[in-house]
C-alpha cells in the first residue's frame, strides 16, 4: 500500500490542530482546583502569587497574563464558596489556608 506525502501531511496537521486546540483550550476547572488543593495540603498556605506561578504554565496558552490572573481569582473564590479554602489575610496580603 502506497500512502502519498500529501496525505501524511494531512493527517499530521489534523493530529496537530487537535492537541493544539486542546492546549489552548485548557482543562477543567476541577482539575486546577485539584492542584491548588494538592499545593494547600502539602504546604499550609499559599499567597495568590504561588497559586498563580503554579498554575501558570498549566493554564491555557491563549489567555494573557491578566486572563491567567482573573481565572486564578475565580478558582480561588469557587473554592472559597465550596467552603474548602479561605483567605487569613491578616497582614493585607493574600494567604490561602484549607478549612
Amino acid at each position: 500500500m502506497i500512502i502519498h506525502k500529501a496525505y501524511k501531511f494531512r493527517v499530521y496537521t489534523n493530529i496537530e490542530k487537535k492537541e493544539e486546540y486542546v492546549y489552548n483550550s485548557g482543562l477543567e476547572n476541577e482539575f486546577y482546583m485539584e492542584i491548588i488543593m494538592k499545593y494547600l495540603n502539602e504546604y499550609g498556605s499559599a499567597s495568590r502569587k504561588e497559586i498563580i506561578a503554579l498554575l501558570n504554565d498549566k493554564l491555557p496558552k491563549s489567555l494573557n497574563n491578566k486572563n491567567k490572573i482573573n481565572r486564578v481569582r475565580y478558582l480561588l473564590e469557587v473554592l472559597k464558596k465550596e467552603g474548602k479554602i479561605y483567605n487569613d489575610a491578616k497582614s493585607g496580603g493574600s494567604c490561602w489556608k484549607i478549612k
